[in-house]
């Protein structure tokens, strides 16, 4: 069961900016789930298909969201789009390596599966950090991660 939240990411009752998670591989998604809460965050999800998430986003605006590229209902560019148009920060986490994401994955930070939690930890501590104060997003340096993760940013 999945709790949604009805007040928006810059609720000043809610101190802990929300993150949309995306994951349909249940062991991950629940470890992501633990570890976004053990950083401070207020997760929300996991969502294993693209119309859960759709339907949670009716409700909220998380500060942030960590998506995989494909889930159990195919490939994520709808949810992708909407993330984008509404300026919702996006970190995808996948296994596929690409070089040229898709428009939609265009503002998205890439991050490889195996994931390591701190990369993604900073990428997210920067990310939300920025868009609660209203500081510019998009210059965000790419992160060095170890052999073989690597960064794509679009």
């Amino acid at each position: 069961m999945h709790i949604i939240h009805n007040a928006d990411a810059n609720d000043v009752c809610n101190r802990r900016p929300r993150v949309l998670i995306c994951e349909d591989d249940p062991i991950l998604a629940c470890d992501l789930e633990q570890q976004l809460e053990d950083l401070g965050f207020d997760p929300v999800g996991p969502f294993a298909t693209q119309a859960e998430a759709l339907r949670a986003l009716r409700g909220m605006t998380p500060a942030a969201a960590v998506i995989d590229v494909e889930l159990a209902d195919g490939a994520c560019t709808r949810l992708a789009g909407v993330l984008r148009d509404r300026g919702i920060l996006t970190v995808v986490v996948t296994g596929l390596r690409v070089s040229s994401p898709p428009p939609e994955f265009a503002d998205a930070i890439w991050l490889l599966k195996p994931l390591p939690f701190d990369a993604l930890a900073r990428q997210l501590d920067g990310m939300t950090s920025r868009k609660i104060s209203g500081e510019p997003t998009n210059d965000l340096p790419p992160i060095a991660l170890k052999s073989p993760m690597r960064a794509i940013v679009g």
